[in-house]
């Protein structure tokens, strides 16, 4: 993910979440994190047992997200230098003797870097897959008020990941729909459903037809998802297993050498290390397909 991509990304978190945006650049977002976000991102697990305990308002916290380090230290150096020649200027008799300050009330915001890879933006990662991870949405219909009921047919979409490990790695993503009333599967559903008007609330006067059985429905996604990782280039499978027994050409005779030039009582010792380490190697090299799910839903659609 790029800069823009991770901006993005962060803000729709904070909308989803009703956070409060107070400043918003390129370069950063200052957000006051609303209760949900702030249980989500803080960590401050004995603050949230505090106040479900006692009841009392809950304070957030102020969070700094920064996309691009560089630029954001720019201008906030620019930005101290412009306010401290503001106070200069402004600092007069009565401002010295009774206090006054124009950052009297300003809260403290924490900064956290956002950048692909970092902690904080992991956290976000974490958060969404957990709490994204199912969804049951209704297509909107076109008409406002109908007379007679809408149809819809239900769709179990899923999203799967398909990582190929040896010792290089890589993955793939597809995104399969089956009908829930015909057992007709799509790819690409994803895509397909970012174009409609859903939301999560069944609209009035609308009925859904009858299902077929949730395990049917697996059981078919997890049949095509097979035959299409079966179809699939398997060089690379290959080319793995070479460097695997490459590897081990070179590690049997390093080890060889060692037992050649030990003592007896020490081969032994040896012999561990050296199936320990050809363990370690099949581990590393051998070709391997996992299949996982991201994220699945219901989508209710119109016929």
């Amino acid at each position: 993910m790029n800069k823009e991509q991770v901006h993005e990304y962060v803000m729709k978190y904070l909308e989803s979440k009703q956070c409060q945006i107070i400043e918003k650049a390129p370069d950063h977002v200052v957000a006051q994190l609303s209760p949900e976000a702030d249980r989500e991102l803080t960590n401050r697990h004995y603050y949230w047992n505090f106040v479900e305990r006692t009841g009392a308002p809950p304070e957030t916290m102020r969070l700094t997200f920064v996309f691009d380090a560089e630029t954001y230290e720019q201008t906030k150096s620019k930005n101290k230098q412009q306010e401290k020649e503001s106070m200069s200027q402004s600092d007069t008799i009565l401002g010295r003797y009774l206090g006054i300050s124009p950052l009297s009330g300003n809260q403290r915001s924490i900064q956290q870097d956002m950048t692909y890879g970092s902690q904080k933006l992991e956290q976000v990662f974490h958060v969404v897959g957990q709490k994204g991870r199912y969804v049951n949405l209704y297509e909107v219909p076109n008409k406002t008020s109908v007379s007679e009921s809408i149809a819809y047919m239900s769709w179990l979409g899923v999203n799967f990941i398909v990582e190929f490990t040896c010792d290089l790695k890589r993955s793939e993503i597809h995104s399969l729909g089956i009908c829930l009333s015909t057992g007709e599967i799509r790819t690409q559903f994803h895509e397909s459903i970012l174009k409609k008007d859903l939301t999560a609330k069944m609209p009035p006067n609308t009925h859904v037809r009858p299902m077929i059985s949730l395990d049917r429905a697996i059981s078919e996604l997890h049949k095509n998802i097979v035959d299409k990782v079966k179809v699939l280039d398997q060089g690379w499978a290959v080319r793995a297993h070479e460097r695997l027994r490459e590897e081990i050409i070179r590690i049997e005779t390093y080890y060889s050498n060692l037992v050649d030039a030990a003592e007896e009582e020490d081969k032994n010792e040896i012999n561990i290390l050296f199936k320990n380490r050809l363990e370690e190697i099949r581990q590393q090299y051998e070709p391997k397909i996992q299949v996982s799910i991201i994220n699945c839903g219901f989508f209710s659609l119109l016929i």
